[in-house]
């Protein structure tokens, strides 16, 4: 298993009951840690997925595609405001975004 699978499996269980909180839920200490997850690629909610998508190692994991790391970004920002509707949107978006890299990924790596 992949460091960032490692840390994919730690963090997903945690972007996922975070996103399922009610709006006035979380706590000051629970968005502090969101933030502190939020703010690095292998633990912010495109870290959550898996080690699949192709990464720009030498920039600390962010995604190759760019429509799914400006995503990324967004969904930082989201949480630095700290704004749960938006957050959740943009997890959702990025989770659609992943499937589409993912798939296109395999497609490539099928046919080589």
């Amino acid at each position: 298993m992949s460091e960032i699978s490692i840390k994919a499996a730690q963090n997903k269980r945690f972007w996922i009951e975070f996103m399922n909180r009610k709006n006035d839920d979380p706590t000051e200490e629970q968005w502090e840690e969101a933030l502190g997850l939020a703010t690095d690629w292998d633990t912010c909610a495109c870290g959550s997925i898996n080690d699949g998508l192709p990464r720009l190692s030498f920039n600390d994991w962010e995604p190759r595609d760019d429509e799914l790391s400006s995503l990324g970004y967004e969904f930082m920002e989201s949480i630095s405001v700290p704004d749960l509707d938006q957050a959740r949107n943009l997890f959702n978006a990025i989770q659609m975004r992943a499937s589409v890299v993912l798939k296109k990924k395999f497609e490539e790596e099928l046919f080589e």
